[in-house]
């Protein structure tokens, strides 16, 4: 009788749950939901940058920074952002993302630096060329054809 109740118990919580029922505690928040995530589209032309949280999470500061050859465009968001977007329509620039979270006591800081340029090659398949600077590794170099865009990456945490 005992184990008839416990099976009748589990399968009524994995129905509740699949149900939308039961909901995990709001107060818990991953460490790996607070990632910053870039997400990169070439759409007619123009880049389109995205910055966001791989879930749904405040940021206390995000700042982006494109550089064409000599002159420096700088955004910085609000004070806990969700999200911040860019328009680049040159063919070629360098993207600079700082995204700071200060989670109680500590802060985190994480960047992404990358090289740009819109059909890099005479190939008119690939799009978009992206090479990565990592801490401690070699640039990564992408190149994006039409069905590899949105690209998404994460940002590195450096403190």
């Amino acid at each position: 009788m005992n184990r008839s109740y416990a099976l009748l118990t589990a399968s009524v919580l994995v129905a509740m749950a699949f149900a939308g029922c039961l909901r995990p505690d709001p107060s818990f928040e991953s460490p790996l939901g607070t990632i910053p995530k870039i997400t990169v589209d070439f759409v007619q032309n123009v880049t389109k940058v995205y910055v966001k949280a791989l879930t749904d999470y405040r940021y206390e500061n995000i700042t982006m920074r494109v550089f064409l050859g000599n002159v420096t465009y700088s955004k910085t968001s609000d004070t806990y952002t969700y999200v911040m977007t860019q328009t680049i329509k040159q063919k070629e620039f360098t993207l600079n993302i700082t995204v700071w979270d200060q989670q109680k006591d500590k802060m985190k800081i994480y960047c992404f630096e990358a090289n740009f340029t819109a059909h890099p090659t005479g190939d008119s398949k690939i799009l978009l060329q992206v090479s990565e600077w990592r801490p401690n590794a070699s640039p990564k170099i992408t190149n994006l054809k039409d069905d590899d865009l949105p690209w998404s990456t994460v940002a590195d945490r450096i403190q």
